[in-house]
């Protein structure tokens, strides 16, 4: 039903979102495991930068 040079686009366009999506992943996992290891909540220091000086009063 394709033609052979729309099933190669096809293929390639899929294996160059496959490459991204695992390359951005790898990135933000070592950057998560990074940010875990320096601070024990990486994301209440993203929402809250207050949360560095007083860490006791974001606590629950």
């Amino acid at each position: 039903v394709f033609s052979p040079p729309a099933v190669a686009v096809v293929f390639t366009a899929a294996a160059i979102v496959i490459t991204a999506t695992a390359i951005t992943a790898a990135a933000v996992s070592n950057r998560l495991r990074r940010l875990v290891r320096r601070r024990p909540s990486p994301l209440l220091r993203r929402r809250r930068p207050c949360s560095l000086t007083s860490p006791s009063a974001t606590a629950p």
